[in-house]
């Protein structure tokens, strides 16, 4: 069975990266495993608050999660949105580490993942030049193939065109 690692961002390019994800596992009578990545508690210890002390506010009257409990909540439901449409076994993994793509890769090795889909945001030269790209580090250094999904930049110009 192909085991099939997606690495979401809960970005505008999720249900790109989750469609392509489900139609190969199905297709390849597969398993997919989801994983998102938490700004590591390095990051907040500067402005000394960690993930799990961060509240989010919930809509029902005083209900609160932690970014990190939010996360994992947002990827089970993208995990039973997937089982659903495409009939396959989704695992998920939400974890804070401080390497993104290192954290990829450690759980691709782990997992036994025969391939990883990421997406690729329409970033400018300069922006991969200095920042980088998650998906173009995990290119560089995988052990397996990678499909990289293209997604478009959104367009706030071409929002209200045809509606």
């Amino acid at each position: 069975m192909m085991k099939i690692l997606v690495a979401i961002d809960f970005s505008d390019a999720t249900p790109e990266v989750a469609e392509q994800a489900g139609k190969l596992a199905r297709a390849m009578q597969g398993e997919i495993h989801l994983i998102h990545v938490v700004e590591p508690r390095i990051a907040y210890d500067v402005a000394g608050i960690f993930p799990e002390d961060v509240v989010i506010p919930k809509e029902e009257v005083g209900k609160s999660m932690t970014i990190k409990a939010l996360s994992e909540m947002r990827l089970r439901q993208l995990a039973e949105e997937l089982k659903d449409q495409w009939g396959v076994v989704v695992h998920s993994k939400v974890t804070d580490e401080f390497d993104t793509q290192e954290a990829i890769e450690t759980y691709a090795e782990k997992e036994g993942a025969d391939m990883i889909i990421v997406g690729n945001h329409s970033h400018s030269f300069l922006s991969s030049v200095f920042l980088g790209s998650v998906a173009e580090e995990v290119i560089r250094h995988a052990k397996v193939p990678v499909l990289v999904v293209p997604v478009k930049a959104f367009d706030a110009d071409k929002q209200g065109e045809g509606a």
